[in-house]
This record gives C-alpha cells, structure tokens and sequence, in this order.
C-alpha cells in the first residue's frame, strides 16, 4: 500500500483528482457523517488519506479548503498560519504548530486549480522549515445527494524518528478536526 500512496504523490499525475477504493464499512461510516483516514506510518512521518462527505455545493467545500487561517482554533496543535504569498492560482502559507510542547514552523505553496477543484501542496523549500517534508492533495467531487466529497492525501517527513502515539495523535484527531472543521464552514 505504501508503494501505491508513494506513487501518487511522485508520478507526473500529482495534479489529477485523487480517488480512494472506499469499502461499504467506509461508506457507511461516511453515510453516518465521520471522517475516513487510511494511514501507513514510516519512521519519521506518515503518508495519510482522509475522506468526508460535505452538505454543500462543491464550490464552497472549495472555499472552505482555502480558507487557511479558519483552521487556527479549530486545530488543536495549530498556532498560527501566515499568507507569504496569494496569488489567484499559488498561495504560500507559514504553519506555526505547537506538538507535544514543541513549536514547529514550515511553509507550503497551494497550486489552486478552481476549475478542477483541486488544491496541491508542497513545501517551500526556498523558505526555512523545522520538518523534512510535505506535500498532499485536497480535491473535492459532487456526491449524488447534491453534495460533495472532499478527498485529503498527504506524505509528511519529520526528518527525525516519532514515537507513534504522536504521529497517531497528528494523523487521526488533527486530520479529524481539519476535515471537520472545513465541512462545518462549508455547511454554514
């Protein structure tokens, strides 16, 4: 499994929208309002997939992903964010996280395609960052209920070892709290 989530993130079709073989228990599960995460943890990171289904038109599920400074408060460890960069199809963004008492700064760049609805993500290398790596996908479907399907992946590479009660606690709440968080705003 890890091989085939590693291959999404490195073959020229990054871009594409990603989808997830969902089982009947995920589908159920997504029927009852939860959150979806498939997870396969590597010594200093996790590659991560969450799926949830959104009460709202497409569009505004999309809105809700670029709303990026919505996320403070609603995300436990998440301290601050800071827009570097917003241009109509590029944002850059500092993250200020607060894990385990230890403060953690990055950067990533939005590649924002409205049309397709789909958001990649990458670190900004030109900037200072206290982790190794990231980059992921958020890109967001019609449900036939009128609705949409909001898909997250993500490869996170801490550089350094984490016990697996942290990366646990970042993967399954912190990811939880994201998607939730945007499915809440959009709704509204």
């Amino acid at each position: 499994m890890i091989a085939a989530i590693v291959a999404l993130f490195v073959a020229p079709a990054l871009a594409a929208t990603p989808t997830v073989d969902l089982s009947a228990d995920d589908l159920a599960r997504l029927a009852d309002r939860e959150v979806v995460i498939r997870q396969d943890p590597t010594d200093a990171g996790m590659y991560t997939i969450g799926v949830v289904d959104v009460n709202a038109a497409p569009s505004r599920v999309f809105d809700a992903i670029l709303d990026l400074e919505a996320r403070v408060g609603e995300v436990g460890g998440l301290r601050g964010v800071a827009r570097y960069l917003n241009e109509p199809n590029l944002i850059g963004a500092r993250w200020e996280l607060s894990v385990v008492g230890k403060a953690i700064s990055f950067t990533t760049l939005y590649e924002i395609d409205r049309a397709g609805l789909t958001a990649n993500y990458y670190m900004d290398k030109s900037q200072t960052n206290d982790i190794e790596d990231v980059k992921g996908t958020y890109a967001v479907l019609p449900s036939g209920s009128g609705g949409a399907r909001l898909f997250y992946r993500s490869i996170t590479d801490s550089g350094v070892y984490v016990p697996g009660w942290i990366k646990n606690m970042l993967a399954n709440s912190s990811l939880v709290e994201v998607l939730e968080g945007m499915r809440a705003r959009a709704e509204k």
